[in-house]
Parts: structure tokens; C-alpha cells; sequence
């Protein structure tokens, strides 16, 4: 499923400058802004699905916005 969202991200929201949003998914029109949040998340996610073993998960967790948090406890 990564391997398919991450190329579903590249062949539709890829630009010259980098990644935009879809203003209308049916037809692929994209629009003209990037969202803060995609590269700080979105990508994130996207590269822990494809290194498994990356982060060791006993020891850390994500906070809402997919920061790494050592776990205290």
C-alpha cells in the first residue's frame, strides 16, 4: 500500500518544484500550493513503511504530527 500511495503521490502531485496539492481528483487538475505538513508527515509515514526496523518502537513514539518522542517510561 505505501509503494502505491507514494506512486500515486508521484504521478499525480509531482511538479517541477516539488509536490502540490489535487484541486479536483477526478479530472487531476492540480493547484498551487504545497501543504506544510507533507513533507514533515506525510513523507515520514511513507519512509517508516519502507524501513522496517528503522526506529526501534520499543523505544520511541509518534506524537499526532509524527514526531519521534524517546519514550521515559
Amino acid at each position: 500500500m505505501g509503494r502505491r500511495f507514494m506512486g500515486d503521490i508521484e504521478a499525480c502531485c509531482r511538479t517541477e518544484a516539488g509536490y502540490t496539492v489535487l484541486d479536483d481528483v477526478t479530472s487531476g487538475k492540480q493547484g498551487d500550493l504545497m501543504p506544510s505538513f507533507f513533507l514533515a508527515e506525510t513523507l515520514k509515514y511513507v519512509w517508516l513503511l519502507g524501513t522496517p526496523g528503522a526506529v526501534d518502537l520499543r523505544a520511541v513514539v509518534f506524537n499526532t504530527e509524527a514526531h519521534p518522542l524517546r519514550r521515559t517510561w
